[in-house]
């Protein structure tokens, strides 16, 4: 009975041993690590033997490698090596559309018109040309941007006629024009030094010009005189006008200068007239009318002639003065 009693005893010792072990079989999933793949997992295509000496390699494990990852225009791979022999697989990737080699640019954006929609643009990947983010349409603003063509001018016996035209799509509508008297709202506003007022109606100018308000650039005037010019100093000049908008202070020209006088300026190097003096100007005859001045006869023809020629001068010098 005893020896029953410890038979009992040590089946149960022995079962309850060995009901915390588990005998079901390790599945290849729990056995290898992430990084370790059976032969039977191997891609079926696009594998490469890179070391020729091994291949023939049959054993169940590889341990799989990352490479480079394939983009939107180059192939990437990944290595697969024997973890008994050593022997290398690699494995081609096919190109991957998502993953983008550049920052993708901006193309196609067009502003909308009155009368033609516009787009946002596409976002586009320079190496692969792809569309990464394709654009949005924006509506037409329908919104003309008009110029006003009066083809013909009214008359009071004739009506004229005038053009709408859009300078954006080229939309053109023309309309009958009767003739009125010449109308503006803000004719103060509009003439210039160099423009009148146009009527809002015809389109003609009428009016006066505004000589206060000057459509040029206003610039400051000032250089010396010179021997021909009188100068001015602190000037302000529109360039539309070309008039004075104050009133400049203006240097006189001092004229030339011969103080020799040899008939050259001495300040510009022009040529000048000689003033003609009668009481020195002495001719080629002078030193034989002094001579010969006394004499009975003789000396009536030397005053005579000495007079002519001294005449003629003072005329001639009076001509060019």
């Amino acid at each position: 009975m005893k020896t029953g009693r410890k038979l009992l005893s040590v089946f149960l010792t022995v079962f309850l041993i060995f009901s915390t072990f588990s005998f079901a079989p390790a599945s290849a999933e729990t056995a290898l690590d992430d990084s370790t793949v059976l032969v039977a997992e191997l891609p079926k295509t696009d594998l490469e033997t890179l070391n020729e000496g091994r291949p023939d390699c049959e054993h169940p494990e590889f341990k799989r490698i990352p490479g480079d990852p394939s983009t939107c225009v180059s192939h990437g791979y990944n290595l697969y090596e024997c973890t008994t022999c050593g022997a290398t697989l690699k494995e081609n990737l096919p190109l991957d559309p998502t993953n983008h080699e550049q920052e993708p640019v901006l193309v196609g954006k067009k502003d909308p018109t009155c009368g033609e929609a516009g787009s946002t643009g596409d976002m586009v990947c320079p190496a692969c040309k792809g569309v990464v983010e394709p654009g949005k349409e924006i509506p037409a603003t329908g919104k003309h941007d008009n110029i006003v063509i009066f083809t013909k001018v009214a008359t009071k016996n004739e009506p004229g006629t005038k053009k709408t035209v859009c300078r954006i799509c080229g939309q053109t509508t023309e309309e009958t024009v009767e003739w009125t008297e010449h109308v503006h709202q803000t004719e103060k506003d509009l003439a210039t030094c160099v423009s009148r007022n146009c009527c809002d109606i015809c389109g003609a100018p009428f009016g006066e010009y505004n000589n206060e308000k000057h459509a040029g650039v206003l610039e400051n005037v000032s250089f010396p005189p010179t021997c021909t010019r009188d100068g001015i100093e602190a000037g302000v000049k529109c360039s539309a006008c070309n008039r004075y908008v104050n009133e400049p202070k203006v240097i006189p020209s001092p004229g030339h200068q011969d103080a020799e006088p040899d008939g050259i300026c001495d300040v510009c190097g022009a040529t000048v007239r000689i003033p003609f003096n009668r009481d020195t100007f002495r001719c080629s005859f002078c030193a034989d009318y002094e001579a010969n001045k006394d004499r009975p006869v003789v000396g009536v023809f030397y005053k005579l002639f000495h007079s002519i020629v001294h005449l003629f001068a003072a005329s001639m010098a009076r001509s060019r003065s």
